[in-house]
């Protein structure tokens, strides 16, 4: 307990500031919806959709061009950058999990507790865990109040919110997933400097997969191998993730974590 309260205190500010940029980033978004509604802009939008190219539509998750003009639409289209910055967080917050103190020098205060291996790793998982989720929910706060804010008059919020929430409901399971492959790539990096790299490789490698997977049947099984590409936004909208993707996800996440916990348990620190 007293390693999960070092440990909130220590990370809360840094998730406080993520959420500060990427809530404002998603609020300037969500306030230009209303200028979609304008009947000049809806015939742009129609008529440059139908000027592109399918195989581009695709990779940009804008086969019905037209879903632009409606919220549930539009908003699901410029989450999805959001999520990637979601993913790109938790990537980074496993990754400087177990690896922070032996680069700060600082890791004799991991040897004056009390505790076993599996406690300090468990620890810092779950202070960092409860931190994403947080993270995630505040920005669906975000969401709905931005949606209230900017619905047409005659739209039902309630529609917005129950679509809006199936996308964060689904997602969630691709940030869990990030964060442990962090988690694990925590116990054998040499020093904190390493992760944003790899967290930024992480993320947007297997998004450039699922944009390959986009750009010609011949790499449709690209979209497989990107959790991004499977859990997008605008195909949440109005389906959950299949059985087989959820539990392949799942059980990635879960064979991550034991990994992680088994490597600390057996690691030397670097003093």
């Amino acid at each position: 307990m007293i390693l999960m309260q070092f440990e909130w205190h220590k990370e809360w500010k840094k998730m406080l500031m993520w959420f500060l940029i990427v809530g404002i980033i998603l609020g300037m978004f969500m306030y230009f919806f209303p200028m979609m509604q304008d009947s000049a802009m809806e015939s742009i939008v129609v008529d440059k959709m139908n000027a592109l190219p399918s195989n581009m539509l695709k990779m940009f998750h804008l086969e019905d061009g037209k879903s632009l003009l409606e919220l549930p639409g539009y908003f699901a289209y410029v989450f999805q950058y959001i999520f990637i910055a979601v993913c790109i967080y938790a990537s980074m917050s496993g990754g400087n999990a177990l690896i922070e103190e032996e680069t700060d020098g600082t890791i004799e205060f991991l040897y004056s507790q009390p505790l076993n291996r599996s406690s300090l790793f468990f620890g810092k998982y779950f202070a960092r865990l409860v931190l994403l989720i947080m993270l995630w929910l505040l920005l669906w706060l975000v969401t709905i109040t931005f949606g209230y804010a900017v619905k047409p008059d005659d739209y039902h919020i309630q529609t917005f919110i129950e679509k809006s929430s199936l996308i964060f409901l689904n997602e969630v399971v691709v940030l869990i997933l990030f964060y442990n492959l962090g988690i694990l790539i925590s116990t054998f990096i040499k020093s904190a400097k390493q992760v944003t790299s790899f967290a930024m490789a992480l993320v947007f490698g297997t998004f450039m997969l699922g944009i390959l997977a986009g750009l010609s049947d011949k790499f449709s099984w690209a979209e497989n191998l990107s959790p991004i590409q499977l859990a997008t936004p605008s195909k949440m909208l109005n389906e959950n993730l299949n059985v087989t993707e959820f539990g392949v996800m799942l059980g990635l996440s879960v064979l991550f974590l034991l990994l992680g916990w088994q490597i600390y348990k057996r690691k030397d620190y670097r003093l």
